[in-house]
């Protein structure tokens, strides 16, 4: 499979991708923003759980929150043009039952189109907000609005709600650009097979992480936290060449 052979020919030891992961983990003692996602995957676990969307409105509040406090609502973002209610379609949306796979932990490429057919349905969502904002904005004085629903946005909703995908944010896509060395092979695909090829050593470091912290961590959040540490690694080292 070229997914493998893209693993193998990497420059990036699974030690050193497990090593940023702890990394995350020991900086989550002082950087206290990181608990946000905690806080808002928890919630959507047990509304999932209880099925039933009584909860909507606080499941909104949550996923607003965490989303400030991980930097999507800046300056360019249209969402600083809404209260926290903009998010009550993508909410349910996401807790529909056609969607119920996606919150196992196995994960499996079984799953993959399902959440791009998931993702491309909230970029819908968002999009006509993002296009009603624009009437807000004083072009003047404001940073422009983005052009699109970007799929940081869409990403880090699905790891801070189902947690079935990483963030695809910068720090990410830099560690994902350097270990995957076929631009070719999708980006899902690979991570799940790279998960799947180093099972063990990611299964030890999300039971280290889940019983430090006291929730259930899915993998992909242990890969969205591995990557991200060592995109951040990375261009760390760009700066300061």
């Amino acid at each position: 499979m070229k997914e493998k052979k893209a693993i193998k020919d990497s420059d990036i030891s699974i030690k050193q991708v497990i090593a940023c992961g702890t990394v995350f983990l020991n900086d989550m003692e002082e950087i206290t923003r990181y608990h946000s996602w905690e806080h808002c995957y928890k919630k959507f676990q047990e509304a999932h759980l209880k099925r039933n969307n009584e909860e909507i409105d606080e499941l909104c509040l949550n996923l607003a929150f965490y989303l400030a406090s991980w930097g999507m609502y800046r300056g360019s973002s249209f969402l600083l043009c809404f209260d926290y209610k903009i998010h009550e379609e993508a909410v349910k949306e996401i807790l529909k039952k056609e969607y119920n796979d996606l919150w196992e932990f196995n994960i499996s490429d079984n799953n993959i189109q399902k959440i791009k057919d998931l993702e491309a349905n909230l970029k819908k969502i968002y999009a006509s907000y993002r296009e009603k904002s624009k009437k807000f904005r004083n072009p003047e004085v404001e940073i422009e609005v983005k052009k699109e629903v970007s799929d940081t946005l869409i990403t880090k909703i699905l790891l801070g709600t189902i947690g079935c995908t990483p963030a695809f944010d910068k720090y990410f896509k830099l560690a994902l650009k350097k270990c995957k060395k076929d631009a070719k092979i999708d980006d899902l695909q690979y991570l799940i097979t790279y998960y799947q090829l180093n099972k063990s050593e990611f299964e030890k470091l999300r039971q280290k992480i889940s019983e430090k912290r006291k929730v259930e961590y899915p993998p992909m959040k242990v890969i969205d936290m591995c990557f991200w540490q060592l995109g951040k690694n990375l261009d760390n080292k760009k700066e300061t060449s």
